[in-house]
């Protein structure tokens, strides 16, 4: 849940989102996805985590992609 601010969201293979605070996003097991705050607003949210594997991280959010994500956003 975000608590506060608000951030980006994307899936494998979907496009991103903004969260708001008050939103909520399930991630169902096995879903690649990345999240961050947006340049404009820092982001706090809660995350609950189940089940005995540990999470894996895969690869790294390049800048010039984050970069390319907000420039979408702020074009709307």
């Amino acid at each position: 849940m975000y608590v506060e601010g608000e951030g980006y969201y994307q899936e494998r293979g979907k496009e991103p989102i903004i969260l708001k605070s008050g939103d909520v996003i399930k991630c169902e097991k096995n879903t690649e996805h990345w999240h961050s705050s947006t340049k404009e607003s820092d982001v706090t949210y809660l995350a609950i985590y189940g089940g005995d594997t540990p999470t894996t991280w895969t690869e790294v959010l390049t800048q010039e992609y984050y970069d390319s994500v907000a420039e979408k956003f702020n074009k709307n």
